[in-house]
């Protein structure tokens, strides 16, 4: 079967919406996404991406510069 980009977008919302491996499976027999290992490999790749890319937010930040910080600790 030929994977779309529609196949690997609706699996990934269907997981990140529900976090059900049982969903994108059940889609995935269906034929309509990829498979939950393989959303997982996906995610994984894009955070490796991430933290490799020279644009890390952790390379932006300047110690002479000052920056806000708050900090809300209330749960209701």
């Amino acid at each position: 079967r030929k994977q779309t980009p529609k196949h690997l977008s609706l699996a990934m919302a269907v997981r990140h919406a529900t976090g059900s491996a049982r969903i994108i499976n059940i889609l995935n027999g269906l034929g309509h996404s990829i498979s939950h290992s393989a959303v997982l490999e996906y995610d994984t790749e894009l955070a490796e991406m991430q933290l490799n890319s020279v644009d890390c937010l952790l390379l932006r930040i300047v110690s002479s510069k000052f920056a806000p910080f708050v900090w809300d600790n209330i749960d209701l």
